[in-house]
């Protein structure tokens, strides 16, 4: 008994210096009947100086914090635009640092900029966007440019809306009427209808190239890349082929591929299908009723690298895990015995698969999600934060722990061999444990600052906004 009482305190104290309190902010909101219910942090990599926008009913002010952690500036805002409430982006320049919103359909965009030097605010609440023929695709930004994509219905073109610090914006055209897109069937349908599958069903999410990434995010029909100047749309909708688009938002050129999923079976019908891209990698998953084929491809070669499968009676050589199901109603945690058991779950559900390289090794996650009554709906529901956001980690953190999926984690080595082993804990797992033990968390949010992983919460008794490295 001493031995273990022993064992467990040195994982305990173990834990506790695994994380350090970094900061602690003393704010001026007037706090005391609703406190502050949103805090958005950006980084500018190139000075490490951190953005904390705190948000309060209508109201909201922004710190600008260096890498001393000494805060340099604080502006407060008063009326945050209410038609587009939404976040989606951001640009900062110098002194000059902008939030962009959107609200539900997308087709309403505002936004905000502070201004350090002159120490000012200035809100826009309706940018004049010419969107009566198209639909948003998806906004994404990197430092100090911030893009709308679009596609112009019943057509295979696209636009590409970008902004600069000024909140100005210039469009231009990526005409793909000469590409063919076709269904499983050899159908032709439009660029237009393939990405939004000919009506509202078919959802777009970005992906935040880097970090873990849930099922809930990854079982999207489209996702959206970027990185290095590059956006990559992968279109997934259909269970034979998937499509990427590969686009230069410096000159607006683009190219266009497409990966044919290996075990496609055209007389079996109800298979599902969707697809992951990791550095130079693309990672497809295909399963019917009674085989799951998942298959890795060199991007640039279209070279297959390696192909696992396995049929409904067989034991999973290659997973790492026991078949989790996570979530719902019943049990947060349970185990399934049995790989007819597995695809029956991805049948049921949307197939998806991600990928995380973590301590030299891949860890892939197989699986399937599924929207429940008591599920994830993002983290703050009509609320600022509206999905991935570009610098900041908590939508994508919030949707990691709370997602109601059924999957296997599995370890690659770099040359995409199976390796046995126990899957590494990533910050992701340490945060959501350290949270476990502390009550009343408000206006929770998490960042990545200089390689460590930093969380942040509200105490509205102290108007104390606390951050905390990992």
């Amino acid at each position: 008994m001493k031995k273990l009482l022993f064992l467990l305190l040195i994982c305990h104290s173990f834990f506790v210096m695994a994380q350090e309190d970094w900061m602690f902010i003393q704010t001026q909101l007037d706090s005391e009947k609703n406190g502050i219910s949103e805090a958005i942090p950006f980084i500018n990599e190139d000075s490490n100086e951190l953005f904390l926008f705190l948000k309060e009913k209508q109201n909201g002010i922004v710190y600008k914090i260096n890498e001393k952690k000494e805060i340099l500036g604080e502006i407060s805002i008063y009326n945050i635009p209410t038609k587009a409430y939404e976040l989606v982006g951001q640009t900062f320049y110098e002194n000059k640092y902008t939030l962009y919103f959107t609200n539900q359909t997308k087709r309403r965009h505002s936004y905000i900029q502070f201004n350090f030097e002159t120490n000012t605010s200035k809100k826009v609440d309706e940018i004049d966007l010419p969107l009566k023929r198209e639909r948003v695709v998806e906004h994404f930004g990197d430092g100090d440019t911030f893009y709308i994509l679009t596609a112009i219905k019943n057509t295979s073109k696209l636009k590409l809306y970008t902004f600069n610090v000024q909140g100005n914006y210039s469009e231009r055209i990526i005409d793909l009427s000469s590409e063919v897109f076709e269904t499983s069937r050899g159908l032709k349908l439009s660029l237009y209808d393939f990405i939004f599958a000919g009506n509202n069903t078919a959802t777009t999410k970005k992906v935040e190239v880097g970090v873990p990434i849930s099922l809930e995010t990854a079982k999207a029909d489209n996702k959206l890349y970027f990185k290095h100047g590059i956006a990559t749309l992968t279109l997934d909708y259909i269970d034979r082929y998937s499509y990427i688009i590969d686009i230069d938002v410096n000159d607006a050129s683009y190219n266009l591929d497409r990966f044919e999923h290996m075990g496609y079976d055209n007389d079996r019908l109800r298979t599902k299908s969707n697809s992951f891209i990791y550095d130079n990698y693309f990672f497809n998953i295909y399963a019917s009723s009674v085989r799951l084929n998942f298959s890795i491809y060199n991007r640039e070669t279209k070279e297959m690298i390696n192909e696992f499968s396995v049929n409904q009676d067989s034991e999973i050589a290659f997973k790492n895990s026991p078949i989790i199901l996570e979530g719902g109603g019943f049990s947060k945690y349970r185990e399934l015995e049995k790989t007819k058991q597995f695809l029956r779950k991805i049948r049921e559900s949307n197939i998806a698969l991600s990928v995380f390289k973590n301590q030299e090794k891949y860890v892939v996650t197989l699986g399937a999600s599924k929207t429940s009554g008591g599920g994830y709906y993002g983290p703050v529901s009509g609320g600022l934060i509206g999905g991935l956001i570009s610098g900041a980690l908590y939508s994508s953190f919030a949707s990691y722990n709370g997602t109601k999926s059924t999957r296997i984690n599995c370890l690659f080595d770099d040359n995409f061999n199976h390796i046995q082993g126990d899957i590494p804990e990533n910050s992701f797992d340490k945060v959501d444990e350290y949270t476990k033990s502390i009550k009343n968390i408000n206006a929770e949010t998490l960042f990545n600052h200089k390689g460590d992983y930093v969380w942040g919460s509200y105490n509205k008794g102290s108007r104390i906004y606390k951050l905390v490295k990992f």
